[in-house]
């Protein structure tokens, strides 16, 4: 009924896409409308939704969420999302990250040059996949002058590849700039200060394990270094909004495809 999946871009567009991902809700029996809540993860995303009663539905651009994003998805729908590097939002679609966390706008505007008509000639008549939607961001990038902040894009990787374990005065000194730069040039970059991102990336790296890996509540916590479960549970409330339990609940109604641990 609920299915998430998500796919790898190629190398050539591994600074610039972390992933694509599709979400599908097809109910069997009931038609009612659901609400879809979002875990947080600090990215801009690109959405194409499709519905065949209304095939007219805009793109839509995503910000950088620093809590539960909450949306209405009617049955039979799709959508296909494009989930962007931190930190090259703004060289891509030229709006301020810390303008737009947590805001969703009409990305027509923002998208001149990318080729959205191949995308829908493939989509979603085809299953999503690397071989034909890569040629499509390379060639709109590739025509792009794109500027990214070097410095910034490498303490991004280092606080994925941590899961969020990292602290800020190390990413400053292996970046090689002051504490105080680093941290403006990394808001100004990402949207969200280098603490808050690594605390989300340390959230999702926790909710996912505990959806894949068939390990114990605190072992999960404890690898992702949470001193015990109300730890977690105060990091999560200032984040989701919602109770862990109640979230967890929900996300194990759905079908995951294609997550890494």
């Amino acid at each position: 009924m609920l299915t998430y999946q998500e796919i790898r871009p190629g190398e050539a567009l591994a600074d610039y896409i972390y992933c694509y991902w599709i979400f599908s809700y097809q109910p069997k029996d009931h038609q009612e409308v659901l609400e879809h809540s979002i875990p947080p993860d600090g990215c801009f995303s690109l959405a194409f939704p499709h519905h065949p009663m209304a095939p007219s539905l805009g793109i839509s651009l995503l910000g950088p969420q620093n809590s539960i994003f909450r949306l209405p998805v009617f049955p039979g729908s799709h959508c296909l999302g494009i989930r962007f590097m931190p930190g090259v939002g703004k060289a891509l679609f030229g709006v301020s990250p810390k303008a737009w966390v947590d805001r969703n706008l009409e990305a027509e505007d923002l998208i001149g040059g990318l080729n959205t008509g191949a995308i829908f000639h493939h989509w979603p008549a085809q299953e999503p996949d690397q071989a034909w939607l890569d040629p499509i961001f390379e060639h709109w990038i590739d025509e792009k002058e794109v500027e990214l902040d070097e410095p910034i894009l490498r303490a991004v990787r280092l606080i994925l590849a941590a899961d969020g374990q990292v602290k800020v005065s190390e990413l400053a000194q292996q970046v090689f700039l002051s504490e105080r730069q680093f941290q403006r040039r990394f808001q100004e970059a990402v949207g969200l200060s280098p603490k808050v991102f690594s605390r989300i990336r340390r959230m999702r790296a926790a909710l996912l394990q505990r959806l894949l890996a068939e390990k114990s509540y605190a072992d999960i916590l404890f690898d992702h270094g949470y001193t015990d479960k109300s730890h977690f549970n105060r990091d999560f409330a200032a984040i989701a909004g919602l109770s862990s339990a109640e979230l967890e609940r929900y996300l194990k109604q759905i079908e995951h495809l294609g997550l890494e641990e």
